[in-house]
């Protein structure tokens, strides 16, 4: 017997190392959740994409007969038209080049399909049932390999015309000769707080080409163990002064109540950033210092929150079909 007294929609997360999908329920309840690894040295590109959301969402659908399942939601990485359904050119995917995802999907699973930016998809999570739960003007950044962020002020999602929010390609000048970010400009902040950026302040101490995925939690372990002038405090402190920039333009603009930091380097070292900003932010001087009182720095909460917002996402778009009709 189908179980139709939830609301169940199918959340995709994707990025540059593969796809991470769930089924959720209107309470955020997520059942079936699967990472889905891409090979490695596997080109990324359109068709590929297509087959593996394709293989994601049938394996959901027949270990789930017995729900009835309303809708998916996407998360991908920008730049996209969520109006329109289109994933335009990702710097971190470089082989995706204006992919239909929606109208191909909704074609082939005869469902309703929704799309939107992977950070505003977890910011969404993160404010339902997440450290932002209860506020209703958030910025959330995720720093991983890329820089994302989410904006939600009055409770609502915030984006321009569609694509804007994207505080990772804002522009901050803190040292001469500025990295180049992915999408090829100079001194983005994703080219200070990204992963890459770990990788140039540790090989600008160590001198060596030291390499993994998992930077940020060697430089956590080293902070740990280390004393006060280790070169593990010496990239620390070169990160807090560029995500410190950072955050200060962006309460400059948004004056939110919450900012939330997510993804893999802020789970790693979260313990560390947040009081160290926080102290920052009661150091700021000036008339316009009344500006950074009150604000709360939280690290996210939730394991898998971009399949949940992406989920959270196709059911309100679904709801706000109904009240139109």
């Amino acid at each position: 017997m189908k179980n139709i007294e939830e609301t169940n929609c199918i959340g995709i997360d994707f990025g540059g190392s593969g796809l991470r999908t769930g089924l959720v329920n209107s309470k955020g309840v997520t059942h079936h959740l699967e990472i889905h690894k891409f090979p490695e040295n596997q080109k990324i590109d359109n068709v590929y994409l297509k087959n593996s959301l394709s293989c994601a969402i049938v394996e959901i659908k027949e270990a789930h007969r017995e729900h009835i399942i309303l809708g998916i939601g996407i998360g991908s990485p920008g730049p996209l038209d969520s109006k329109f359904g289109i994933i335009e050119c990702p710097p971190n995917l470089p082989d995706i080049q204006n992919f239909d995802v929606v109208n191909i999907l909704k074609r082939d699973t005869q469902l309703p399909v929704f799309l939107l930016n992977d950070a505003n998809a977890a910011t969404i999570a993160e404010c339902w049932i997440g450290a932002g739960r209860g506020y209703k003007d958030v910025v959330m950044l995720t720093l991983g390999t890329g820089v994302g962020s989410g904006i939600i002020a009055g409770g609502k999602l915030q984006c321009g015309k569609g694509k804007g929010g994207e505080w990772g390609h804002a522009s901050i000048y803190i040292i001469d000769n500025p990295p180049i970010c992915s999408c090829g400009e100079l001194s983005h902040v994703e080219s200070f707080l990204g992963t890459e950026a770990l990788f140039r302040l540790y090989r600008s101490v160590y001198c060596d080409h030291f390499k993994s995925n998992q930077i940020a939690r060697v430089i956590h372990d080293g902070l740990k163990i280390s004393n006060a002038d280790s070169g593990y405090n010496i990239i620390f402190d070169h990160y807090v002064r560029y995500i410190s920039e950072a955050l200060k333009n962006i309460v400059s603009v948004h004056h939110p109540e919450c900012i939330i930091l997510g993804g893999g380097i802020a789970l790693e070292l979260g313990d560390y950033l947040v009081p160290v900003l926080e102290k920052e932010f009661v150091s700021v001087k000036g008339n316009m210092k009344v500006l950074f009182q009150g604000i709360k720095i939280k690290i996210a909460e939730l394991d898998q929150a971009g399949v949940v917002g992406a989920a959270k996402y196709a059911m309100d778009a679904l709801k706000a079909r109904e009240v139109e009709v």
